[in-house]
C-alpha cells in the first residue's frame, strides 16, 4: 500500500538524570562496614544506657532515641544487601547462559568442539564495589559530558 515506509532504527545512549541523590548509594563493601559499625555503637550505647544513673550522658543525648534510630540503619541494611546479591546473581546466572549459549552455537555451526575451558559457572561472590541506590533502584551513577558522576538512567 505504500503507506508506512520502514527504515534504519538507531539507540541513543542518553543519560537522563534521576530524582536520587547519588549519596544515598550503598556498595556492598560499605554496607558491610557500616553494620559493623552500627553494631558496635549499638552496643555502646546499651552499655550507656545500663550505666545512665552512674555514668554522665552527654547534653541533648536520648539513648532510646540514638538506639532507635540505630537499629532503623540495620534494618535499611539488612534490606539493601539481599537486593544487592539477588542483582549479582541475577547478572551472573544471564551471562553464564549467554556464553553457554555461544558456545552450543559455535558447536553446532563448526561440527567440532570449541577450543578454551568451558565457561565458569556463577560463583555466588559479590563484590564489594557492587551498590544500589536506596531511594530509586532502578537508577545508577553514570559518567556525564563536562566530567563528574551523576544519578542518572541510560535512555
Amino acid at each position: 500500500m505504500g503507506v508506512l515506509k520502514m527504515g534504519a532504527v538507531a539507540l541513543d545512549g542518553m543519560k537522563v538524570h534521576a530524582n536520587a541523590s547519588r549519596h544515598s548509594a550503598l556498595s556492598y563493601g560499605h554496607a558491610e562496614k557500616l553494620e559493623k559499625r552500627q553494631k558496635q555503637e549499638t552496643q555502646q550505647l546499651t552499655w550507656l544506657a545500663e550505666r545512665a544513673d552512674s555514668a554522665d550522658i552527654p547534653d541533648g543525648m536520648s539513648i532510646p532515641e540514638e538506639l532507635e534510630r540505630r537499629e532503623a540503619r540495620l534494618e535499611a541494611i539488612a534490606e539493601a544487601k539481599p537486593r544487592i546479591e539477588a542483582c549479582v546473581s541475577e547478572q551472573e546466572e544471564a551471562g553464564y547462559q549467554a556464553k553457554v549459549e555461544a558456545r552450543k552455537e559455535r558447536e553446532r555451526r563448526t561440527g567440532k568442539k570449541p577450543s578454551g575451558c568451558p565457561p565458569a559457572p556463577p560463583s555466588g561472590w559479590v563484590d564489594a564495589m557492587e551498590q544500589i541506590d536506596l531511594t530509586d533502584q532502578e537508577s545508577r551513577i553514570m559518567p556525564v559530558a563536562g566530567g563528574g558522576f551523576e544519578q542518572c538512567y541510560n535512555a
